[in-house]
């Protein structure tokens, strides 16, 4: 089951430039992207950035990237999850580091 794409993701902590705020069916392709932005990530790198996620910010284009992933990925979805939990009960005290 896929996520509604349209639900943004609060990942990245800036806001990209307006030229790269274009909808993606307005001919936007890869080869369109600056030369440093992350455009697909795997399974593995998905599950890096997102405990990588719990200690600093992601630059936009991880976030970006990530937040693309976990849209189609319900198994990464669902890490995240766990993953946020699991901060949620360390932040309240719940568990111990």
């Amino acid at each position: 089951m896929k996520r509604d794409r349209s639900v943004e993701s609060e990942l990245a902590y800036e806001t990209p430039p307006p030229a790269l705020l274009t909808d993606a069916s307005a001919g936007a392709t890869d080869d369109d992207a600056p030369p440093d932005a992350v455009t697909h990530i795997g399974h593995d790198r998905a599950r890096q950035l997102i405990l990588e996620q719990s200690r600093r910010l992601l630059p936009p284009s991880e976030a970006n990237a990530l937040a693309d992933h976990l849209v189609e990925c319900d198994r990464c979805f669902r890490f995240a999850q766990d993953v946020a939990d699991l901060e949620r009960k360390r932040h309240s005290g719940e568990l111990k580091r």
